[in-house]
């Protein structure tokens, strides 16, 4: 009965490392994106991943500074950043535990920003998304 216990536990653990890759390794990382605006206008977001949250935020400014113009901190996460651009000049952030539900709680943020814009009902493509991971 304790050698099944003790393998159930081991699977259980290598498990819960597998499925969480922030948490697997031995030093925290942090993502940090800042969102700056490209020559044609089209925002963009850049990360930086540090293992402290200000170093992940000053990397991602200074990164965006060195590139584009009109740089802003987008956040900082020990998980996933989406950036959502689009509508206009408008975008926003959010977190995830992985790339692709970080740019759907973007993209959502972004929806909500937009349903109070007095904009057409047709506005083309969706917003562009973006995401990065601590653990990239």
């Amino acid at each position: 009965m304790k050698t099944k216990a003790a393998r159930l536990l081991l699977l259980v653990g290598a498990a819960m490392a597998v499925a969480t890759p922030a948490l697997a390794g031995a030093d925290p990382a942090y993502v940090g994106v800042a969102v700056g605006y490209q020559v044609s206008g089209t925002p963009q977001g850049l990360p930086y991943v540090s293992s402290t949250a200000e170093g992940a935020q000053q990397g991602a400014m200074q990164n965006c500074l060195a590139r584009l113009s009109a740089c802003a901190p987008a956040g900082t996460s020990r998980q996933c950043i989406g950036i959502a651009t689009g509508v206009g000049t408008q975008w926003d952030s959010a977190e995830g535990p992985d790339k692709a539900t970080a740019e759907t709680n973007a993209r959502a943020k972004l929806a909500k920003v937009a349903a109070g814009l007095p904009l057409p009902d047709t506005l083309g493509d969706g917003p562009v998304t973006t995401a990065a991971c601590s653990w990239d």
